[in-house]
């Protein structure tokens, strides 16, 4: 049947073919510039992360500022990091976590290559745990097992769907009184809202734009009560708990 199709459809100048999902493969493959990141960064003979460091600004002040007080909260903590890209912001969580007992890091990323390279370089941080996700969901079968989950930089690509099913998420995964860190750009500030106005006239722009009262009320609604939120830069962090 295939083949008659195709000689119908090759008189018209056409053909019948089945897409692999080598395309899909490739996608992934491409791991939002990292790969990049790394060749360059090779070529300076530097380690990747303080090559990216040296382009967007090293995370160890604000990373103090984010999540130290939260870490100190759980004296094992066994933490999810979402969206970790090649593990900048990791590497400086680890330097809080040293000072734990049988502290856990679960680096989760929905791209293959991402996961392959943090597993070689991390490879002697044994609680350092990546695990490959579908962009959706997370990557654990347990639930409340999760002191405290945080993603920074991807919420601010996410439509509202894709947010609301990681904050469900958040919630299976999380323990009671667990909490969740991330960052959006929220446009009832001005910050957001002139970062906004200079990516208008970016065809290629990436970033997602949401208010405080949507965010709030989809976390709300999958359980958790919001501790705080801090503007840093362009994003606002938004803390919350699992009731």
């Amino acid at each position: 049947m295939k083949k008659l199709i195709n000689l119908f459809l090759r008189k018209l100048g056409y053909e019948l073919k089945t897409i692999s999902s080598h395309n899909h493969s490739q996608s992934k493959l491409l791991a939002e510039g990292f790969p990049e990141y790394l060749k360059e960064s090779r070529k300076a003979g530097m380690d990747v992360n303080d090559f990216i460091n040296s382009k967007l600004g090293n995370p160890a002040y604000d990373i103090q500022i984010i999540l130290k007080k939260e870490l100190s909260e759980f004296k094992s903590p066994i933490f999810c990091e979402l969206g970790v890209g090649t593990g900048r912001w990791t590497k400086e969580i680890i330097k809080i976590l040293h000072d734990s007992q049988d502290w856990k890091i679960y680096a989760v990323d929905h791209s293959e290559w991402i996961v392959d390279f943090l597993k070689n370089y991390f490879i002697n941080e044994k609680n350092v745990i990546p695990l490959l996700n579908d962009g959706l969901t997370l990557p654990f079968p347990d639930n409340n097992f999760l002191d405290l989950i945080f993603c920074q930089g991807m919420f601010i690509e996410l439509k509202l769907s894709n947010i609301m099913s990681y904050a469900f998420e958040f919630s299976r995964t999380l323990k009671p009184n667990g909490i969740a860190v991330f960052n959006y750009i929220d446009l009832k500030t001005d910050n957001g809202w002139n970062h906004l106005r200079k990516q208008s006239t970016i065809l290629s722009s990436c970033f997602t734009y949401h208010t405080t009262e949507t965010i709030d009320r989809i976390f709300t609604e999958a359980g958790f009560v919001k501790i705080k939120s801090l503007l840093l830069g362009n994003s606002t962090y938004s803390y919350f708990r699992k009731l």
